[in-house]
């Protein structure tokens, strides 16, 4: 495997959050929350279906064709040729 690619894979590893996923059943909906310890206790929160599958949500961004662009509302549009070079 490409050095470059593993480095990306261990520094992607380090980045997410220590502790495990468990699920509750709340009103017959299932819900994820990540349980950790910290300081001694057992700490837990509530996971987003979009975070847990995808991790964090930091900003809004839209790949696409066109240039990049940032909108007053926050959103960026970013080319896709721009966005896969920067991986």
């Amino acid at each position: 495997m490409d050095p470059a690619r593993i480095r990306y894979m261990k520094e992607w590893i380090a980045q997410l959050p220590k502790g495990n996923i468990t699920y509750k059943s709340i009103r017959g909906k299932k819900y994820a929350y990540l349980q950790w310890t910290e300081n001694g206790k057992q700490r837990s929160r509530r996971v987003k279906d979009a975070e847990f599958r995808f991790g964090p949500i930091t900003k809004r961004c839209v790949i696409y064709r066109g240039d990049d662009v940032v909108l007053e509302n926050g959103i960026v549009y970013k080319n896709i040729e721009n966005y896969l070079k920067s991986l």
